[in-house]
């Protein structure tokens, strides 16, 4: 199920604050809503757009959290800004293949953290 949203703020608005009560980086607001150009320049009032994706939401653990966390996850990690995976891993004691099997959002390259979300750091 899809949530979505009505944009009635204005192009600029979003862009100096993006989609702040749906907690989602500007990056993923642009991959969700594709027909949405990078500036967001033809954002229209009134339409809805999507600020939410399946499994996105954990029912257990701190939030915000990254999407699709490791059901089983017992141990978590807030990123803080410019962290890395190895960071993270060395803190928590864990591979980068636990980490990414319990964090299965985060890309190859862990390009994708979102600071200021929590990870899965052990189960």
């Amino acid at each position: 199920m899809f949530a979505s949203t009505s944009l009635a703020q204005q192009q600029p608005l979003l862009l100096r604050r993006p989609l702040t009560t749906a907690s989602l980086p500007p990056s993923l607001f642009i991959e969700w809503n594709p027909a949405i150009d990078s500036a967001c320049s033809n954002l229209q009032l009134d339409y809805s757009v999507c600020v939410h994706i399946p499994g996105a939401v954990n029912t257990h653990g701190p939030t915000p959290q990254m999407p699709n966390l490791s059901t089983d996850c017992k141990t978590y990690h807030k990123v803080a800004d410019g962290e890395v995976c190895p960071q993270i891993e060395k803190q928590a004691v864990i591979t980068l293949d636990q980490f990414r099997k319990w964090n299965p959002t985060i890309d190859a390259k862990c390009s994708n953290l979102w600071n200021g979300y929590y990870v899965c750091t052990g189960v």
